[in-house]
């Protein structure tokens, strides 16, 4: 069989009597990433449609039964944007959309409402405008009307923001032939998209009825099934308005970093819909500039919103890195720059007796010291201790003999070639001597020693 002919698939069919529905799939589901609208806009639609959920479940007659398909390209990626016909064969009932559009994510879907007849009742779905026709059939085993059923009371057609809660709660009855409150019974809760406030719930013996809260997930339109142990069920629907995700960076840019070491701080964002936070969704990162490395490319938001990746320079200079929302997630990305540097080279600073006086002393004045004594020196030697400066540096040094007291301002040079990432690149060295009158005469210089 050729690439091009038609191929069916089912991928999860129902289990028991409870009714699992799903629209629109999460996005961590997917083949391949982002939302194609053709693989060949020259030809047919090509690809593989598959059943998601909605094939084979045993139902009594007139419950509903959400079915869910999803579009794929050749290149394993969603098909968006292509047209779905929902058509139910002789004496299976109606669905609630003839025709129906993939989202972003190559899903859609439609209410099947099963007709009275009991055996086998089939809905087939097929992808308008293929090549060869993509075509997959959702078949359910129906029994005859029991004695209870749930119905719908409130929350049915809601529209909210995808990933925020709808903001009515999602109510039930179960109720007898005659619609009075049946003996409580056990619910099942299922979402194609997004969580449910609890998987099961128990109706009110008094009253028959029972609700949940939804907050939905991705896609253009989200169902939730409910379901009960005699095999009736009802489906709410609800429709996503348009997202305004924004991605926001929380800390971490404009680091100054050593090459070949992770920046000191990690690269954090924050994805917000409107002002809540967005969880679960898949953000890209890349290496824009610079020749550095990220520990991974794909991190997720947490409850919080929040992700974070470490970043790991290579060189020296300016470099950058994006990150990235899905395409089916709009938005707009972020991005953070860091400056690879070596860092900034030392120099010691000694005190050297060139005098025959014993046990004189040196004080040293830094930027960032204070003021450090050094001493007392035996003459002719180096007191072992020193004071550390930035290369380029002034220091103040100063040493009183016999009352009279010198001093001299100097600067701590390069004697030394600075080595990449050898914090002590130069070295100063202070000589004491006497001068005519016995007053102390410093002088600075530079000698290498580690």
């Amino acid at each position: 069989m050729s690439s091009r002919m038609m191929r069916l698939h089912t991928l999860a069919p129902l289990l028991g009597c409870g009714f699992v529905v799903v629209l629109a799939c999460s996005s961590s589901t997917a083949p391949g990433p982002g939302c194609s609208f053709d693989d060949d806009a020259s030809a047919g639609v090509q690809g593989e449609l598959f059943a998601v959920l909605g094939d084979g479940a045993t139902a009594q007659a007139g419950a509903q039964i959400f079915l869910s398909a999803r579009l794929y390209g050749v290149h394993n990626h969603n098909l968006c944007q292509k047209t779905i016909t929902w058509t139910p064969a002789a004496n299976s009932g109606s669905v609630s959309s003839g025709q129906s559009i993939t989202d972003d994510i190559g899903a859609a879907g439609s209410v099947w409402t099963l007709g009275p007849a009991t055996g086998t009742q089939t809905v087939t779905a097929t992808v308008e405008n293929s090549d060869p026709t993509l075509s997959v059939d959702f078949t359910a085993t129906v029994t005859a009307p029991g004695v209870y059923r749930l119905e719908i009371v409130s929350g049915d057609q809601q529209t909210a923001l995808p990933q925020t809660a709808v903001s009515e709660p999602l109510v039930v009855q179960f109720v007898d032939v005659n619609g009075d409150p049946a003996p409580a019974t056990a619910l099942t809760w299922v979402p194609s998209t997004g969580t449910l406030g609890q998987p099961t719930t128990t109706t009110d013996p008094a009253t028959g009825l029972s609700q949940n809260t939804w907050i939905l997930g991705v896609g253009d339109a989200h169902g939730v099934t409910v379901s009960e142990p005699g095999g009736s069920s009802v489906v709410f629907i609800a429709t996503s308005t348009p997202n305004a995700y924004q991605l926001v960076m929380v800390s971490g840019n404009n680091q100054v970093g050593v090459p070949g070491q992770d920046l000191p701080q990690p690269l954090v964002v924050k994805l917000l819909n409107g002002n809540t936070p967005v969880h679960g969704v898949q953000l890209n990162w890349r290496i824009t500039a610079g020749g550095s490395t990220l520990a991974t490319y794909a991190t997720f938001t947490d409850a919080n919103g929040l992700s974070q990746n470490i970043w790991h320079l290579a060189s020296a200079g300016l470099q950058q890195v994006s990150v990235s929302l899905e395409p089916q997630f709009g938005g707009t990305g972020v991005f953070f720059t860091a400056t690879g540097a070596y860092p900034h080279p030392k120099a010691e600073i000694r005190a050297y007796n060139g005098t025959d006086t014993p046990g004189i002393t040196v004080s040293v004045q830094t930027p960032y010291d204070g003021i450090r004594s050094l001493g007392p020196i035996a003459p002719g030697f180096s007191f072992p201790d020193s004071v550390q400066v930035e290369l380029g540096a002034q220091f103040t040094i100063s040493s009183t003999i016999g009352g009279q007291t010198g001093t001299v301002t100097c600067t701590t040079t390069t004697a030394i070639i600075p080595v990449p990432g050898d914090p002590m690149t130069g070295n100063a060295i202070v000589t004491v001597v006497l001068g005519a009158g016995g007053q102390p005469i410093l002088n600075c210089g530079t000698q290498g020693w580690h």
